[in-house]
């Protein structure tokens, strides 16, 4: 999830920015949003694309979800809890300075630097 929220954030060229701004502003004002989408990871050692689908969910002002075949990962406040399907395991991680996804997405220009 991170990554997509930074590749999103490194594709800020203008075309990505203009993007980015129209996203921000739409989103602002909805009490949640959702996204799916489809992730494909290309590995040049084994020559092979991997293409798994991905749900996002958040919501105003302190949750989040994000669905793969490989984890799931909510979020409440500061409280995340982490489901690794692949290893049959939840972890549950507490942060006294955490941002919700949706923070980054709303006030991407805010920490980018051109």
């Amino acid at each position: 999830m991170t990554a997509f929220i930074l590749t999103l954030l490194v594709a800020a060229t203008t075309t990505g920015a203009d993007l980015l701004n129209r996203m921000a502003e739409r989103y602002s004002q909805a009490s949640g949003f959702q996204w799916t989408l489809q992730s494909e990871v290309y590995s040049s050692v084994f020559e092979e694309t991997e293409t798994t689908p991905v749900e996002f969910a958040f919501n105003s002002p302190d949750t989040f979800y994000f669905k793969s075949e490989h984890e799931e990962v909510i979020g409440i406040a500061d409280t995340v809890w982490i489901m690794s399907k692949r290893h049959k395991q939840i972890q549950k991680k507490i942060s006294t300075a955490y941002i919700m996804p949706s923070d980054l997405i709303i006030g991407w220009s805010d920490r980018y630097s051109r």
